[in-house]
């Protein structure tokens, strides 16, 4: 039953609009990109089938993303825990679990109502800051994103169709979801609660220079955390870069052959003319009621009447438009394309004058008046002018044309003669050069290119010891590396790391130290002994009293804050304690003697606006994953995991 959107259901940009598209497992792909008949399948979805070459395409950039996740959480690529974390069974089923969920999304979504139109998603597109130039959309930016995502125009649009539906869909539900005052007011209680605190200070300083670290602590904690003092993988390659820009340098020029190119492509010379209007918009209530558009069409008129007897159109929009968007601009679109707006709108605004006003002009969302308050026209560049670029343009086709057979024979003499990158080069006069040696999270020039740190690394060239395939690093841009160094990791000697180690040592006992210290004198409290005894008989303590602090409290450390904040309310005559290890290898012994809840009468508009917000997206989100657990159980999925 999901052949209706079969074709929608493709990879999404998820490096780009990742703050667009609320749901994270949709944006890497559901569609199969590779084709081809007899591919086996993962899984079936209410008897629509979700093949290998699908998750294939899905679970390679899904897996490197888990992996850079927990190499950033883990802080080393290196940890002995990665290999623990990244076990591929437990991917591989969570990338199937996201391609399922994402389906059963897409249909219900489609099937519930909603949609997007050209003109909405245009819009969306010229708004992802990638595409974007100086503020404005550029379409070399869109081109050039496409080009390296390997996607067309349209199969990028409806990735992005596809995600933006569902995104309306998740929206619908978090928008439906019931906030009453009374939760807001729990809320804005708890955040402007105050709490009245002290604490003891037991400074480690008091230990530090009792601390000792003999050789024996500093070899024993050398071999239990030996993966620690391990240098980092090394390669370094040999390549070849084949660029299209490299060869349309070499392109000889005639000038008859520039004219006739220009004349036939004349235009990709020409501005596309665009009108700068203003517009009154006065809605139609009742599509279906041809005596509302009556009544629309007379109040558009009498606006009109009052606009050429002098009144200001800046004005007028501003008290009577129904476009919101518009409204409070004075009507102001900007500047207009062809296709940006409705046929009848855009067949009467390109018709007219600078300066001029319409008669009220109906289209679906009622009648506008318009006023054009610049034109800039179609210009189309002579020869002369567009010299330049027509050379660098035709230069640039050349240059692409002999890319592609030259990238084939790249590809074919670098498969055929896998033990060297000579006879590549000689055949199509490249130079091979070499990279410094760089690590698997990559180095400086072409090992800053990630395609490339991902073939030094592979089977075929750091084990078998063969030529990479041609990988595409940009716009008509192939290198072919082979592996010329390889350093595998060793264990760093003793005496290169006893310095850090000590330290750290001597740093563990004394928070150690601290530690246990602290615990006694949180003990003693708690049964009794008051804070002054305590001051009067311990050196290196110290008594604080902060009074009363707020959750953002910046004058008391963090810590303490947080711990202050997590603690039991006290009871009438006793206070909570609480014990905290500090950053400094201090310890504080937090005191909690009162709580002060906010009060939520005295929160603007705005900070109850926020927490509205903010529980709508809490409640909202639980409500989706319940709906998402409903759509799953009511779908018919069968899943084949000897395929994966």
């Amino acid at each position: 039953m999901l052949q209706s959107i079969r074709t929608m259901a493709q990879g999404w940009l998820a490096w780009v609009i990742g703050t667009i598209i609320i749901i994270p497992f949709a944006f890497w792909g559901i569609q199969e990109y590779l084709g081809g008949g007899g591919s086996s399948n993962v899984a079936t979805v209410d008897g629509e089938d979700i093949s290998s070459n699908e998750f294939i395409r899905y679970y390679k950039p899904f897996r490197q993303q888990q992996i850079q996740r927990l190499q950033s959480i883990l802080s080393s690529s290196n940890s002995p825990l990665l290999d623990k974390l990244l076990n591929e069974d437990n991917l591989k089923q969570q990338a199937l679990d996201n391609l399922i969920k994402n389906r059963l999304l897409v249909y219900t979504a489609l099937k519930s109502g909603y949609q997007l139109d050209d003109s909405q998603l245009r819009k969306r597109i010229e708004l992802i800051p990638v595409f974007q130039k100086d503020g404005e959309f550029s379409k070399a930016a869109y081109d050039n994103y496409l080009f390296n995502s390997g996607q067309s125009s349209a199969q990028f649009e409806q990735n992005l169709r596809t995600g933006l539906i569902i995104e309306q869909m998740q929206g619908g539900v978090i928008l439906s979801q019931t906030v009453t005052p009374h939760d807001i007011d729990n809320v804005l209680r708890l955040r402007k609660q105050q709490r009245e605190i002290g604490y003891l200070l037991l400074s480690g300083g008091k230990y530090k220079n009792d601390i000792t670290v003999s050789d024996d602590d500093v070899k024993k904690y050398y071999d239990e955390h030996s993966s620690l003092f391990m240098t980092p993988e090394l390669v370094s390659v040999d390549f070849i870069e084949l660029k299209a820009t490299d060869i349309a340098k070499n392109i000889k020029v005639d000038e008859k052959d520039l004219r006739q190119y220009y004349e036939e492509n004349v235009s990709s010379f020409t501005t596309e003319g665009q009108v700068k209007a203003r517009h009154i918009l006065v809605a139609i209530k009742d599509k279906d009621n041809e005596a509302t558009a009556l009544e629309a069409k007379a109040k558009a008129r009498q606006l009109l009447r009052r606009l050429v007897a002098g009144e200001s159109f800046e004005t007028l929009a501003k008290e009577n438009s129904d476009d919101p968007g518009t409204a409070k601009k004075g009507g102001d679109l900007g500047y207009i394309r062809k296709g940006d707006m409705e046929k009848a709108f855009e067949d009467t605004v390109f018709d007219m004058k600078k300066g001029e006003i319409s008669e009220p002009v109906r289209t679906s969302f009622g009648y506008h008046i318009i006023k054009v308050e610049d034109v800039i026209p179609v210009k189309t560049q002579s020869f002369d002018e567009a010299r330049t670029r027509v050379e660098a343009v035709y230069r640039a086709q050349q240059a692409e044309d002999q890319f592609l057979d030259k990238a084939e024979t790249l590809a074919n003499l670098a498969y055929e003669v896998p033990d060297t990158l000579q006879d590549a080069a000689n055949a199509l006069e490249l130079e091979i050069k070499s990279s410094p040696l760089f690590t698997n999270q990559g180095g400086t020039g072409i090992a800053a290119k990630k395609p490339v740190v991902d073939a030094a690394f592979s089977e075929t060239v750091l084990v078998d010891g063969n030529n990479s395939e041609p990988i595409e690093v940009g716009p008509n841009h192939l290198v072919v590396v082979r592996l010329k160094e390889h350093k595998t990791p060793s264990a760093r000697p003793l005496e290169d790391v006893k310095a850090g180690i000590i330290s750290q040592l001597h740093s563990e006992k004394t928070r150690d130290q601290v530690r246990i210290a602290g615990q006694k004198l949180l003990d003693r409290l708690k049964k009794g002994e008051s804070v002054e005894t305590l001051l009067s008989k311990e050196d290196g303590v110290e008594w604080k009293s902060p009074g009363f602090i707020g959750r953002k409290e910046s004058k008391v450390d963090s810590a303490i804050v947080k711990a202050a904040f997590e603690s039991a309310r006290p009871s009438r005559d006793k206070p909570s304690l609480q014990g905290v290890e500090l950053g400094s290898d201090d310890y504080a012994i937090v005191a909690v003697f009162s709580v002060r809840d906010g009060d939520a009468s005295k929160a603007t508009e705005e900070e109850r606006l926020s927490v509205r917000r903010e529980l709508q997206r809490i409640y909202g989100q639980g409500a989706f994953d319940s709906l998402l657990a409903q759509i799953r159980n009511k779908a018919d999925i069968t899943v084949y995991k000897n395929n994966l």
